[in-house]
């Protein structure tokens, strides 16, 4: 069975696929099914789904702790309770209990609530879904922008149409009836650009959802009666709440003011200019808020990139291959292969050394419950869960990470010599603090107790992601786990040896076995598609097109309300002129107009972004240490807030510079002889 985007996405979702034959596993097998696509978000990056043969599976089990792990699914009978099938299970899995084993370690059952493990997702959802908050909370400081933008244009039109109002109210039209007209201009504006944007994000679907997916595996955008009801609604609503300021302020006339011959050149007043600036302060706000937002994020990010991995990754080639369940089922097999593909490619040309492992960089590690002997004498050992990763003996000197104590793993650490083990400094400071830990030994927790023997400390490094939190880890000979998946460390001696290096790896492979499929990269793909890298790169996009928007808007928003109040202004420009006022003079006016206006907007969107920056998070969720957060970086960083400022102003200005010199270029004679 397909899942909906390997379907979509491979497939071209093309219906006659159901029934035809594919070669998976280099094995013909037939489509019977594609899934739903409701059903991604639940099993994740999952593509193809094939029957589980229990027989075959138990031959796959985790060799490097003994064990296995099977996932069952079950629909519970009207009635019983999440406990009643908790204790069911507890019995079941007492009748497969090794006797020696204690109680909670060996064929236990852990039942949970299939739903429940999704409304508390693990720590890469829980980063993902921060990602996607502060998208909703950027799109929606993004509108109010546009509100306050359009409400400022209705209200600096509203006042043209002062002489039009009076002569409605004149001929007994009420106030009420031309409020509701207004009302009703705004809503048609504002429900066409809903609908507008409706089409355009039902044309950019695929491109949303790519954006989407990369933050949330499984997450896809579809355009369906929902969100155009939505869409509508929250169009209408703003069209109430925004269009309600100018057609108010439209509607307050003085008749005979009004229907003078020179009040539609009077100006509007003093009352509906401040209201004009009221809501260009709030765009400058809003967006210094953004900008903010987007600033202290972005250089996180690039304190990400440039962060220290603790390792070299230049001029590294990686090779990874997942061994088939049906071949290579022995652990001799699986080492034969490793040291014969080794040994191969120390051969290539261009290559300066490699290591084994079965988790690169930036790949995470497995986890377990370990038992380590303690320097305290006559102490139980301390049994805690840690992370574990297989390397070769070389895998070390490939990456160029330092043995701080004890030596490196040889090529005589293989299965039939003694357990060994190379822990890192984290592990050290945590469990032998101020105490040499080469002669101690670790085994897994679970029955039978098997000791490995610590001969060596390397350096720390990152091993999930580049902003991670340090974390214990212990390495393994990879000849005496010989793990089903692993991955080559391939060093060349100079940079331009990568890219022939890079194109040979499959032709001097392919002879150890032409059926095993080599997935090949670098260290730097490794870095640059790292979790973190991978929530972080969209949201950046997305906070960078969100804030060009902004820009934008506030630039429409600055340029509409100072023409108009060039407009406005034009007899007392005229006057000004007349009576000396040069022409710099007259721009200043038109400027400092502006710029009081933008100092208060920043001032606001300061104390704005304080405020809002507090829901910024500062920290990673759980092992990966990665995600959204604020990192090498606080949350009151003042470069960041003078450059949204300054960029802000400076937007402003650029804004305000064309209705300056149209003031500039008044003629006063024109000017008083039009009034």
């Amino acid at each position: 069975m397909l899942s909906y985007d390997c379907w979509h996405n491979r497939f071209h979702a093309d219906s006659s696929v159901v029934g035809e034959q594919i070669v998976l596993n280099h094995r013909l097998v037939t489509v019977i099914g594609v899934l739903p696509q409701s059903l991604g978000p639940y099993f994740e990056e999952l593509e193809i789904f094939a029957p589980l043969v229990l027989d075959s599976y138990a031959k796959q089990g985790n060799v490097r702790a003994g064990k296995m792990r099977v996932q069952i699914i079950a629909r519970l009978k009207p009635g019983v309770t999440l406990g009643q099938a908790r204790s069911e299970a507890d019995v079941i899995g007492g009748q497969f209990r090794n006797p020696g084993a204690p109680a909670d370690r060996s064929n236990r059952f852990v039942v949970e609530d299939f739903g429940e493990m999704f409304r508390n997702p693990g720590p890469t959802v829980q980063n993902a879904q921060r990602g996607l908050w502060m998208t909703a909370v950027a799109s929606g400081v993004v509108l109010l922008i546009a509100c306050a933008n359009v409400a400022g244009l209705l209200l600096a039109r509203g006042v043209k149409r002062h002489r039009e109002v009076a002569v409605r109210t004149a001929l007994g039209c009420t106030r009420r009836r031309m409020m509701r007209q207004l009302l009703t201009e705004s809503a048609l504006l504002f429900l066409s650009g809903g609908a507008i944007a409706v089409v355009m994000t039902r044309w950019c679907e695929e491109i949303i959802t790519k954006v989407a997916s990369g933050m949330v595996p499984g997450a896809y955008l579809h355009v369906d009666t929902r969100v155009l009801v939505v869409s509508l609604a929250v169009s209408l609503l703003t069209a109430l709440a925004f269009g309600m300021i100018p057609a108010f302020e439209a509607t307050r006339v003085n008749l005979n003011e009004n229907l003078k011959e020179a009040a539609p050149r009077a100006g509007g007043g003093l009352h509906p200019r401040r209201l004009r600036n009221a809501l260009v302060g709030g765009q400058v706000a809003l967006g210094m808020v953004l900008m903010v937002g987007f600033g202290l994020l972005l250089r996180s990010f690039l304190h990400v990139e440039s962060s220290r991995l603790g390792y070299d990754p230049r001029n590294v080639l990686t090779a990874t291959i997942r061994l088939p369940f049906t071949r290579y089922t022995a652990p001799s097999d699986r080492a034969r292969l490793m040291r014969e593909a080794a040994e191969r490619m120390r051969l290539m040309p261009g290559v300066e050394s490699l290591g084994l492992t079965d988790s690169l960089p930036m790949e995470g590690a497995a986890s377990d419950r370990l038992k380590i002997e303690t320097p305290l004498p006559n102490a139980k050992p301390v049994e805690d869960r840690l992370y574990f990763v297989s390397a070769s003996p070389e895998y070390f000197s490939t990456l160029k990470i330092a043995m701080r104590a004890g030596r490196a793993f040889r090529d005589s650490d293989g299965q039939k010599s003694s357990l060994v083990a190379i822990v890192n400094e984290a592990f050290v400071k945590q469990f032998f603090p101020g105490t040499n830990p080469i002669g101690y030994h670790v085994a897994f927790a679970d029955p039978p107790t098997t000791w490995r023997e610590i001969v060596g400390v390397v350096s720390d490094f990152r091993q999930r992601n580049p902003e991670e939190d340090l974390r214990p880890l212990a390495y393994f000979p990879v000849a005496q786990t010989a793990p089903p998946r692993w991955s080559m460390a391939i060093r060349v001696r100079s940079s331009s040896d990568m890219g022939p290096a890079a194109a040979r790896i499959s032709d001097w492979l392919r002879p150890v076995d032409p059926e095993l499929y080599w997935e090949l990269g670098s260290m730097q793909a490794q870095i640059a598609n790292s979790e973190s890298m991978t929530l972080r790169r969209p949201m950046i996009t997305l906070l960078a097109s969100f804030g060009g928007v902004a820009l934008i808007l506030v630039v429409v928003g600055v340029f509409g309300v100072a023409s108009y109040s060039v407009a406005e202004r034009t007899r007392e420009i005229g006057i000004r002129t007349a009576l000396g006022a040069g022409r710099l003079k007259i721009a200043g006016l038109v400027l400092l107009e502006s710029l009081a206006v933008t100092s208060a907007g920043l001032l606001v969107g300061t104390f704005g972004a304080f405020a809002v920056t507090r829901f910024l998070p500062t920290e990673g969720i759980g092992w990966s240490g990665s995600g959204i957060f604020l990192y090498g970086i606080s949350r009151t960083d003042s470069l960041t807030y003078g450059l949204a400022a300054a960029l802000l102003a400076c937007v402003v200005l650029a804004a305000s510079w064309v209705p300056a010199r149209r003031a500039m270029r008044v003629d006063p004679m024109v000017a008083l002889r039009d009034e």
